[in-house]
Formats: structure tokens, C-alpha cells, sequence
């Protein structure tokens, strides 16, 4: 039997939940969940004894809360914690801890990150995870396939079957990948990114390789819906509606093209604006006490790129296995509309995320063709 103290976000308030880990109420513990949305989001959760010691405690920095619940997995009267949250960005990037006592005291019975466009449920004795596969072209917001995995305790341990299930593929943008790349952005599409984005003092390039990356350039389907992604993610820019960010007005507004575009772009300068503060610095080359984050240099955006689709280990160069960054794919399209952009070398990187604060030379200066414009004035494309 579960129960959830709360099932989507929009359900989630800050307040302490008090919950009883053998089912005899002998042993209760009490858990705190905050959530800060400004300056940067973040969420604490702490799990203390009856006795006010603190048992677990666990902060992210760029996520959201998803859902927790008690529930029983092991045996008929154990009880076990589920906390899952969502890593800010277009990727939808879950992650989820199971907590619960064991011989060697309570803790982490259980621990995934970087679900993409992942999902968790609880369903006859098993938990449930799902997660976006892609192929090297796919855009972000249709992946190739979906896997699934149930974990079963098996006495031991939570033993792991999984399944991965071919996506429908009617809106593939396959055959417009066989055209020239910059074709395949509808021209008024193009157009608006160019203006919000001079506006706006971002590289106009940028902001259509994210949207190439993205969607493939498209808001909406041959069917006239809008693009949505498998976490909820809303048109060309794939915004995620989260209810704890966005209000139901603006949500619904996000399927406004021009309106994703803009917010889009927002997103874009909020990410680099962490520049420092919980994320990575660029410095001249050579001067490392000299700090450069132009905004009319394309690899100065390198980190928010990253960070657009979420700050997570599948993004990070240097972690085993990872191949093919979402930061490569938006590079690849800015070279594709004939500008050029650096990246940062792979050898740089461990497999930590990088710190806060650390500082990585810029690998080049390449111009994002920003155009000075008076503050409020409104551009033009001709």
C-alpha cells in the first residue's frame, strides 16, 4: 500500500511529514521538504530520528520536487521513502532517491539521476522507472525509443528487468535532417528568434541551433498540435510548464510561438547568469584571474547551453560513457548556419560535475553578432 504526502508538483507545500518506518509505530521519523525558487532553486530535504537527530539529509541545486511517498517494497512491514525531483531544463532529467532502514542504519536503499524525460510510479510491490533513449540525430523532444525498468526486491536487493519500447515515429523529422539544416526552420519562425533574440543581447544563432536541437525547428506537428515533449515539454524551445515556476496563465501561453521563443531566451540568460554563482566561469586564456563572459562570444554561453537541457552527468564530457553532449549537438547546428564555436575540450573534465566557481579558459572568441541596441528598443529583420 502507498501513500503520497504529494503526486505531481502542483500538489507540493513545504511542511514536515511524519511517517512510521516499521508499521507498528515504534519507530518515527519526521521528514522536511523546502523548496527555494529564488535566486536559484533549490530543494533540501533532511529525514530526522524520534529522538531530533538528523538521519539524511540530501540538497540539489537547478531542480525542482516531483512527488514522495511511503510505500512498502521489501517485506510486509517494512516502509521505505520515495523522493523524486526534476533537474531544471528541457531534458526533463528525473532523478530519485528510496530511503529506508537497513543493517547498516537508514539511508539510500536506492538512487537514479538523469532520467530523461524520466518517470517513477509504484505499482504491485515494484517500482517503475522510465527514460527517453536517443539516437545521434533525434531532436530532444522525440526520442528514439522509451525504456522502462521494474525493480523487484529480491531479498537482497532491488533486482532490475528492463524493456525499451520503439517510439511512434509519425511526426519524425527524418526526412527534413536529408535537407540542408537551415531550410528546415520555418522563415517566420526564423525570423521572431532573430528579433527576441537581438533584443534580448543573445547570439541570434544560438538561440535557432538550441531550436534545431530542440524540435528541429518545428512548433507544431503536421497536425497543427503544438510540439510536446514526454515530460510536458511545450513547443519549439521545449519549455517545462512546471506549476511551481510557471502560473496556469503563462503554461498555456507557452504554446504561443513567439511567447516559447521569448521565454525560451529567458531560460537561456537565467542559466548563464548561475555563472558563478553554482556554475562555471570562463577567464582569458593565459590570465586566469581575468574573468570573460561576453555575451558576443559564442563559447562564453557553453555552460548555460548545458544547463538549458539540464545540469547533469549525461551532459558531461568527461563521464564514462558519455559520447554525444547536448552541448555538442547545439554546436554542430551553430557551424551548420555557417558561424563557428568552440567547445570545451574533453580532457578537462572528471567525472564530478564541475564545481561552482571553477574557472575553464575560453577555448575561442568566436562573435555572436550581437548588434547594440538602445535599452527597450525593439529590432528589426529585413
Amino acid at each position: 500500500e502507498t501513500e503520497y504526502f504529494f503526486k505531481t508538483p502542483a500538489d507540493f507545500k513545504e511542511t514536515s511529514f511524519v511517517f512510521d518506518l516499521t508499521g507498528e509505530g515504534a519507530s518515527e521519523v519526521t521528514v522536511a521538504v523546502t523548496f527555494t525558487p529564488e535566486p536559484v532553486r533549490e530543494i533540501r530535504l533532511v529525514v530526522r530520528g524520534a529522538d531530533g537527530c538528523m538521519l539524511y539529509s540530501l540538497a540539489l541545486t537547478g531542480a525542482c520536487p516531483e512527488m514522495m511517498a511511503l510505500t512498502s517494497l521489501r517485506e510486509v512491514n517494512s516502509r521505505e521513502l520515495l523522493f523524486a525531483w526534476r533537474v531544471e531544463g528541457s531534458g526533463g532529467f528525473l532523478g530519485y532517491v528510496l530511503l529506508g532502514h537497513s543493517p547498516a542504519g537508514f539511508g539510500e536503499l536506492l538512487r537514479e539521476e538523469g532520467l530523461a524525460h524520466g518517470a517513477v510510479s509504484l505499482s504491485g510491490g515494484a517500482l517503475e522507472q522510465t527514460a527517453a533513449r536517443y539516437g545521434p540525430d533525434s531532436p530532444n523532444s522525440m526520442p528514439a525509443a522509451m525504456e522502462k525498468t521494474c525493480r523487484l526486491w529480491d531479498g537482497t536487493g532491488f533486482a532490475a528487468s528492463t524493456a525499451t519500447q520503439l517510439r511512434d515515429m509519425r511526426y519524425s523529422y527524418d526526412s527534413r535532417l536529408e535537407r540542408d539544416t537551415i531550410a528546415a526552420m520555418p522563415a517566420n519562425i526564423e525570423e521572431i528568434i532573430t528579433r527576441k533574440a537581438l533584443e534580448m543581447d543573445v547570439p541570434p544563432v544560438l538561440v535557432k541551433a538550441i531550436a534545431m536541437a530542440e524540435t528541429g525547428g518545428r512548433h507544431c506537428n503536421s497536425d497543427g498540435t503544438v510540439v510536446t515533449g514526454s515530460s510536458g515539454e511545450i513547443g519549439l524551445m521545449q519549455v517545462l510548464p512546471n506549476p511551481l515556476v510557471f502560473t496556469p496563465e503563462e503554461r498555456e501561453k507557452l504554446k504561443d510561438v513567439e511567447f516559447n521563443i521569448e521565454t525560451g531566451i529567458k531560460t537561456l540568460i537565467e542559466k548563464k547568469m548561475y555563472s558563478g554563482l553554482v556554475r562555471p566561469v570562463f577567464v582569458e586564456p593565459g590570465y586566469p584571474g581575468r574573468i570573460n563572459m561576453s555575451d558576443n562570444i559564442l563559447e562564453s554561453w557553453y555552460f548555460a547551453i548545458w544547463s538549458y537541457n539540464g545540469w547533469t552527468q549525461v551532459n558531461n564530457p568527461g563521464y564514462p560513457g558519455v559520447s554525444n553532449t547536448y552541448q555538442d549537438k547545439v554546436i554542430k547546428y551553430v557551424k551548420s548556419y555557417g558561424a563557428n564555436m568552440e567547445g570545451v575540450p574533453r580532457y578537462l573534465f572528471t567525472e564530478e560535475l564541475p564545481p561552482a566557481g571553477k574557472t575553464f579558459s575560453l577555448p575561442g572568441k568566436n562573435s555572436g553578432g550581437l548588434m547594440p541596441l538602445e535599452p527597450g528598443a525593439k529590432a528589426r529583420v529585413v
